[in-house]
């Protein structure tokens, strides 16, 4: 864990990042993780989120999952299931073929009870596993 004294520093160097480099999603989204840790910072950490969220629509080569993934955590902890499913999705399509980054979500589901797409990545899975598995006696 953090020292109270880190928290402060960190914020400013993030924010620092943020001013030399306005497009990066990244320092938004690392911001709106610190901003978790804290407590009564929240609502500051969703704005971070959304921020980081628009520069990745903005320019589709910064997108990442984990954005994606917490986005929809926060959406779904807050009961906005929608929300919290167009993002999981956004994850489940930035993470391709990568069965390690699907195993990541499949994790998240199943920690937050999510079942409606649990079944899903899990076929999806096996799927890529088998393929995977016959690729490599062929």
């Amino acid at each position: 864990a953090k020292s109270k004294n880190e928290l402060p520093k960190a914020e400013i160097f993030y924010k620092q990042l943020i001013a030399k480099n306005p497009n990066s999603p990244v320092w938004h989204y690392l911001l709106a993780k610190l901003y978790l840790s804290e407590k009564g910072k929240k609502d500051s950490a969703v704005i971070e989120l959304k921020k980081a969220s628009i520069l990745a629509e903005l320019d589709k080569s910064k997108d990442f999952v984990e954005l994606h993934l917490e986005l929809g955590r926060n959406y779904y902890k807050q009961g906005k299931v929608k929300p919290s499913e167009k993002e999981f999705i956004k994850a489940e399509i930035l993470a391709g073929e990568d069965i390690f980054t699907l195993e990541k979500i499949k994790n998240l589901y199943d920690s937050l009870g999510y079942s409606k797409r649990l079944l899903k990545i899990k076929r999806r899975i096996k799927r890529l596993k088998a393929l995977k598995e016959e690729e490599s006696n062929s």
